[in-house]
């Protein structure tokens, strides 16, 4: 193993090279999200940032996004793609949206791209994260793969967006609160 700046990095015989990993299955593995950025440039672009998967047959809920950062002064692009084992398939959500830390959504736009177990993105808050809410309380989910590909991040607290996301079914949204839902627009 090999350390930089405190982070290990592994190597193994195949010629592979792993980060965050002690077993790399490609020539690059990175276990954890990527930040690309320009140090000229005030944005910042996290990718793979949340994964989840069901491989139970179904799950039934709301697809809650946990953000790891509440009312920040960020403007936000969010990208979430996902795959859904029936008639549904692959479908895409992209996400433009500011965050206000007046705890409020300004300017929030969403599309869906291809054919969705949900007709609903809603923007929010649980009271300690802000969160992204995909279909409602009865959705049902068949085989779930979902990924938070691509956050870019710009304006103001730009930084710390690659860790503390996650992404839960939930059948209460109590404590949800100041949501808001964009018109949603379909790309097929």
């Amino acid at each position: 193993y090999w350390t930089m700046n405190g982070t290990n990095i592994s190597n193994s015989n195949a010629g592979n090279v792993g980060i965050g990993t002690t077993n790399p299955t490609n020539k690059l593995s990175i276990n954890g999200s990527i930040l690309n950025f320009n140090s000229t440039v005030y944005t910042r672009h996290y990718r793979d940032v949340a994964f989840y998967e069901f491989n139970n047959t179904t799950v039934t809920g709301t697809m809650k996004i946990t953000m790891p950062k509440l009312w920040s002064s960020t403007m936000l692009s969010i990208t979430i793609k996902g795959y859904d084992y029936s008639s549904i398939g692959a479908w895409e959500v992209v996400i433009g949206a500011y965050n206000y830390s007046g705890a409020s959504w300004v300017n929030a736009t969403a599309e869906i791209k291809g054919k969705a177990p949900f007709n609903s993105v809603r923007l929010a808050s649980d009271g300690t994260k802000n969160v992204i809410l995909l279909g409602s309380t009865s959705t049902t989910w068949n085989y779930p793969k979902i990924i938070v590909t691509d956050v870019i991040t710009g304006y103001s607290s730009i930084d710390d967006w690659g860790d503390g996301w996650s992404i839960t079914p939930i059948t209460d949204e109590t404590g949800i609160i100041n949501s808001i839902t964009p018109t949603v627009p379909y790309y097929l």
